[in-house]
């Protein structure tokens, strides 16, 4: 399962802590295998302390060579390639749309495993728009990027 996080370049090593325990512990338990890039606040005391205590091996990508981390580099393709269809006119908007792009991604079949992250996780798919009849009848409130995110419910 991926998770798309929204950070500020200004989020300490504390901030991104606190993120990751938000948004990925309470609901998938700890990680036995942290990989990252070589971020400052990923190498930071916290993070070693915190890994460490948790009993959680660290896994860092190598400098300068993002292919390393090949699985985070397609995500990363295909979160930049999801956000470029969707967002046209406001260049803000990127923040709001990631709960729905996040979806998307995950029930999504990839190649690799001819599976989608969901059904890896959880063994099925969940409802989506395309499984529910209201979202025509919302059509008219949404905006335009959204109602993009669910073509398959407003035919």
């Amino acid at each position: 399962m991926f998770h798309f996080l929204p950070v500020k370049k200004s989020f300490t090593a504390a901030d991104t802590a606190e993120r990751l325990a938000y948004r990925l512990i309470r609901y998938h338990g700890f990680p036995e295998v942290l990989t990252s890039d070589r971020d400052p606040r990923f190498q930071s005391e916290l993070w070693q302390q915190l890994c460490k205590r948790f009993d959680i091996k660290r896994a860092m990508s190598s400098s300068y060579n993002p292919k390393s981390d090949g699985q985070a580099e397609r995500v990363n393709r295909a979160l930049e390639q999801m956000l470029r269809t969707y967002i046209q006119s406001d260049e803000r908007e990127w923040e709001r749309l990631l709960p729905a792009l996040e979806l998307a991604y995950n029930t999504t079949s990839h190649s690799s495993a001819e599976l989608s992250p969901f059904d890896v996780m959880i063994g099925e798919n969940p409802f989506t728009d395309a499984d529910l009849d209201i979202v025509g009848d919302l059509a008219a409130t949404l905006t335009p990027s959204m109602t993009k995110l669910f073509p398959s419910a407003l035919r």
